[in-house]
C-alpha cells in the first residue's frame, strides 16, 4: 500500500491506494424474474389517488417551477401481484433497486420491511406473507429530511418516490444466496495477478436451500469477447456456505475504454440426480490492471491515460431523478461521444443501466455515497452512512468500469480551521471509519475524498494523509 495525492477533475481530489484489476457488469437470472413496473395506485399526503408507472417521482416538477422548494413529504404506492398455485410455493423475493428515501412495504397488510437510504437498493424475502391468488403490495415512502440518513445538504435534488425499477424474484428451494441486509446478490467475481500474459479470477458465491437436502453441482463456462468458450467445469458444492474459486487464463483480451473488451460468465446449479437447473447467473467480467502515479499521472494496463470526463446528475427536465434505463444509456453514450474516458456519479450511487452502460462502452468509474457538506455526530447517522457504503460495494462490486471509491465530499466547505475545529475533528474522524470500511470490504479499488479546492483546509487536519 502507499499514499499518493493528485489533483484532478473539476477540483481538487485526493485519492488513496493502489489497486490491481476488477470485474463484471450486466447480470441476468434464469428462474422467474418479473418486472412490477406497472399498474400502480399512488396517493401524495394529501393528494388524490393517481395511477403512475415506475420509475416515478412526486417531485417531477415542481423543483423546476419558479416557486421556491419542493415538496417533502410522504407518498403511498400500492398495487396487486397475482400468484399461481405453483409460484406461491417457491422462495420470492421483491427487489427495490431504489426508493428515496425511506420506504416501508408491506403485504396483505403485514410489515414485511423497511430501508432507508435513497441510492441503494435492497430485497425482501415475502413468501411467508403471500398466498395463491391476489396479493396486495403497500409501500410508503417519504423524502422528509432525516438527522440519521445522508444526505443532509447537497447542491442536488431530493425527489421522493420509487424512482428505479422493482421486481418480483421466484426462486427454486435451492438457489443463489441473495444478501436481504446489503440487496445485493452473493456472487462476487475479483481478479488478481492480472497482467498482459495472465489473468487471475477469483468467484465466490454462496448457495440457500430452504428445501430437502439434496445433492447439487455447479456449473461454470466462461466465453472470451468473441464469444469462444475458454473454460468450464462442473464440481460438487455444499449449501449454506461461501464457495470460493480461482482460475487463471492465459494471455486474456485487456478491457480498457478504447476497447472494453468483455468476457462472459454462465454458472448454474443442478441437482446431482436429475440434471435439473436449479439457479441459473449469467454475467459479463473484464480483465485490467491499473495504478495512479502522484508525479506521472494514471497508468491502464501498463500504459499511460489521461482521464478526461464529467460528473453527472440523474436528472431530467420533466422527469426528476426517474428515469428509464434507455434514458440512463444515452447519457452514458453522450459522455462517450464527447471524447470522455472517465465519469463520476456524483453524488450518489446510480442506476445499475447507467455502470452497465460504462462497462460496454468503456468509461472508467468513480462512485460516491451522498455524504455531502454535513454530517450528524450521532451513533445512528454513523452506522446508517457505514451500512449504505456497504451497500454500494456490495451491490456494484462486479462492474469493471469502477476504479474508485468515494465516501465523502467538499466536508469542509464554508468552514474555518480556527472556529470551526471540533466539526473538523469529528470528520477526520469518521473518514478514517470509512476508509477503514472501503479497504476491508473493497481493497482492490482506490478510495477518493473530492475537496473544493481549499487545499490547506484538508491538509493540516489530515484528511489528505489517508490511508493509514
Amino acid at each position: 500500500m502507499y499514499r499518493f495525492f493528485r489533483v484532478a477533475f473539476s477540483g481538487c481530489i485526493t485519492l488513496f491506494f493502489c489497486c490491481l484489476s476488477l470485474l463484471t457488469g450486466f447480470s441476468a437470472h434464469s428462474q422467474t424474474r418479473r418486472d412490477l413496473n406497472d399498474n400502480w395506485q399512488f396517493q401524495k399526503e394529501g393528494g388524490a389517488v393517481e395511477q403512475v408507472h415506475l420509475p416515478h417521482t412526486w417531485n417531477a416538477e415542481d423543483p423546476f417551477d419558479d416557486e421556491p422548494g419542493y415538496f417533502r413529504g410522504q407518498g403511498i404506492y400500492t398495487r396487486t401481484v397475482t400468484l399461481s398455485a405453483e409460484e406461491s410455493q417457491k422462495d420470492l423475493y421483491l427487489k427495490f433497486e431504489a426508493v428515496n428515501q425511506r420506504a416501508t412495504v408491506k403485504v396483505n397488510g403485514v410489515k414485511a420491511g423497511e430501508h432507508k437510504g435513497g441510492y441503494t437498493a435492497f430485497y425482501l424475502k415475502i413468501d411467508e406473507y403471500t398466498h395463491a391468488g391476489e396479493n396486495e403490495l403497500r409501500v410508503e415512502v417519504d423524502n422528509l429530511h432525516d438527522p440519521s440518513v445522508v444526505p443532509l445538504k447537497g447542491d442536488f435534488n431530493f425527489y421522493g418516490g420509487i424512482y428505479r425499477d422493482v421486481w418480483l424474484e421466484v426462486e427454486n428451494e435451492v438457489h443463489f444466496t441473495k444478501d436481504t441486509s446489503l440487496g445485493a446478490e452473493q456472487i462476487y467475481l475479483t481478479s488478481f495477478d492480472t497482467h498482459k500474459e495472465k489473468g487471475g479470477l477469483q468467484l465466490r458465491f454462496h448457495i440457500t436451500n430452504t428445501g430437502k437436502e439434496q445433492e447439487i453441482l455447479q456449473h461454470l463456462q466462461i466465453y472470451d469477447p468473441g464469444g469462444n468458450l475458454v473454460h468450464q467445469d462442473q464440481v460438487p458444492v455444499d449449501p449454506g456456505m461461501e464457495i470460493s474459486k480461482s482460475y487463471t487464463l492465459e494471455k486474456p483480451v485487456l478491457w480498457s475504454p478504447q476497447s472494453p473488451a468483455l468476457y462472459r460468465l454462465k454458472l448454474s446449479l443442478w441437482n446431482a440426480e436429475t440434471l435439473e437447473v436449479l439457479d441459473a447467473f449469467q454475467t459479463h467480467y473484464a480483465f485490467r490492471y491499473y495504478r495512479f502515479d502522484a508525479d506521472s499521472g494514471f497508468y491502464l494496463n501498463g500504459k499511460p491515460l489521461k482521464l478526461i470526463g464529467a460528473n453527472r446528475h440523474q436528472d431530467y427536465p420533466g422527469l426528476g431523478n426517474a428515469l428509464s434505463n434507455d434514458r440512463h444509456r444515452k447519457d452514458i453514450q453522450l459522455l462517450k461521444d464527447m471524447g470522455a474516458n472517465f465519469f463520476r456519479t456524483a453524488h450518489y450511487p446510480q442506476d445499475q443501466a447507467v455502470l452497465n452502460a460504462c462497462d460496454s462502452l468503456g468509461l472508467l468509474v468513480s462512485m460516491e455515497i451522498p455524504l455531502d457538506h454535513e454530517m450528524t455526530d450521532s451513533p445512528e447517522f454513523r452506522a446508517q452512512t457505514r451500512h449504505m457504503m456497504e451497500e454500494m460495494i456490495a451491490q456494484h462490486h462486479n462492474h469493471p468500469s469502477i476504479i474508485i471509491w468515494a465516501y465523502m465530499n467538499e466536508m469542509f466547505l464554508g468552514r474555518k480551521l480556527e472556529r470551526d475545529q471540533k466539526d473538523i475533528q469529528t470528520i477526520v474522524d469518521f473518514a478514517k471509519e470509512m476508509e477503514g470500511l472501503s479497504r476491508a470490504k473493497a481493497s482492490d479499488r482506490y478510495t477518493m475524498i473530492p475537496n473544493h479546492g481549499q487545499l490547506e483546509l484538508y491538509e493540516r487536519p489530515g484528511l489528505t494523509r489517508l490511508p493509514m
